[in-house]
């Protein structure tokens, strides 16, 4: 790839750098007061076509909207500005399963309850392995969870662990329409386990809390369903 500049003109610059639709990729994000200019440039790609686009270069470094890194790669570029997530080639097409499904029903031991407090949260700060997840489910003290799929979806994926410090072992089952499908054992210091599930034309999702000690919070986190 040859890269050919006509200089414009020349901008001072803080943090990131936004010009209309396109986004430029940084390599230190940290923040940082660099002179750079602003110029539109020949690409000229390997087959021999010329894109024209303007460049941002500076302090040895050179800056691309990454539309222009689609005609070089020849695959589709999503930026997610939401989670901060660029995706190359592999474009997601399932959403957010805590985006889309609550929590319609939770058991717990009522006999115990005022002891250990029961409780099922979404999207809040879940932390494993040292690793902060923003999107997805926590339990604490429940027995069982269930979500309504309404035979609307085929997948789901995900990431089970406990969270950092409030771990115990234990077992989670997760049932579709009262069959087990998948059982996932977990210890106190397992780091996060993938999850993959098969829900093609189920109706409920039910997960299954066994051998826990109390007060182990179980995070159902990253989930995505389509």
């Amino acid at each position: 790839m040859k890269l050919i500049f006509k200089p414009k003109y020349l901008l001072i610059m803080l943090c990131t750098l936004f010009f209309s639709s396109s986004l430029y990729a940084f390599i230190n994000l940290s923040p940082k007061t660099m002179e750079v200019e602003y110029q539109e440039a020949e690409v000229v790609l390997p087959n021999g076509h010329i894109i024209k686009d303007y460049i941002v270069s500076g302090d040895g470094k050179v800056f691309i909207p990454y539309e222009l890194v689609e005609h070089m790669i020849n695959e589709p570029i999503v930026w997610n500005d939401e989670s901060k997530i660029l995706n190359v080639g592999n474009i997601p097409t399932a959403s957010v399963m805590s985006d889309k499904l609550k929590i319609y029903h939770y058991d717990y031991d009522s006999i115990h309850a005022f002891l250990h407090c029961p409780d099922a949260k979404m999207n809040k700060p879940m932390t494993m392995a040292n690793e902060v997840h923003e999107n997805g489910y926590s339990f604490t003290n429940v027995i069982s969870a269930s979500f309504n799929l309404n035979q609307s979806y085929h997948q789901i994926t995900g990431f089970l662990g406990c969270e950092d410090f409030k771990a115990s072992s234990g077992q989670v089952d997760f049932y579709l329409d009262d069959e087990l499908i998948a059982t996932h054992l977990l210890g106190a210091d397992d780091l996060p386990q993938k999850i993959q599930l098969d829900v093609t034309n189920g109706t409920q999702l039910k997960l299954v809390f066994s051998h826990f000690k109390p007060d182990t919070q179980i995070n159902f986190v990253d989930v995505y369903i389509d």
